[in-house]
């Protein structure tokens, strides 16, 4: 499932939710608002330093 951020245009919270792409954006934890905006930021994974083929 993917993580957004998002910020809150009322109070300015920046904060990060997972949830499915065609589900609606949540509400502000901080001050409760539905007036948030999706930002975008670098995109991050994780790598396996599992065995590796030569």
């Amino acid at each position: 499932m993917p993580l957004y951020d998002y910020r809150c245009e009322d109070c300015n919270h920046v904060f990060e939710a997972m949830h499915g792409i065609d589900e609606p954006p949540p509400t502000c934890p901080n001050c409760g608002s539905k007036w948030v905006k999706k930002i975008i930021t670098m995109v991050s994974f994780k790598v396996d330093h599992g065995e590796r083929l030569i």
